[in-house]
């Protein structure tokens, strides 16, 4: 038997990255650093009660029991896209993050970028600063001139 605990609610809603599975009755404690999506909880616990998942709508969750009974090392979900309401806020995939509305907290307008904002989830988990992309300076060299 596995236990899996998720870490504490974070400023980002959607960020459920790291879980932790302990096996019942061994003192061993196994880090995955891997991507788990809400939707993913429905298809795994409907599943896990032997029941089938509907097939009348789209659902978007994925089975995620191998990976949360220690079967598999890798969860299913490489990345999802975030939406709100009819709009795309981002999307994320393995560990990079594409932010094209920002919205610092929940009472902050949300604003629409002209560039999308590129994150390295792994080396800025708070996501406080995108990665460089053309036409954004990014350090104190000189660009290189084209």
């Amino acid at each position: 038997m596995v236990v899996a605990s998720l870490p504490p609610c974070s400023a980002d809603i959607e960020q459920m990255q790291v879980i932790s599975l302990q096996k019942v009755g061994e003192s061993r404690i196994v880090l995955q650093d891997m991507r788990v999506h809400i939707t993913d909880m429905f298809a795994t616990l409907l599943l896990w009660a032997g029941l089938d998942v509907p097939k009348d709508r789209v659902i978007d969750g994925v089975d995620q029991r191998a990976f949360f009974e220690g079967r598999q090392a890798a969860s299913n979900r490489e990345g999802f896209l975030y939406w709100l309401g009819d709009e795309l806020y981002g999307v994320k995939r393995r560990n990079f993050k594409l932010v094209m509305v920002e919205q610092k907290t929940l009472t902050d307008p949300a604003l629409r970028l002209p560039n999308p904002h590129l994150i390295n989830l792994d080396t800025d988990p708070k996501e406080r600063e995108p990665l460089g992309y053309p036409g954004r300076r990014t350090c104190c060299k000189t660009p290189p001139r084209l």
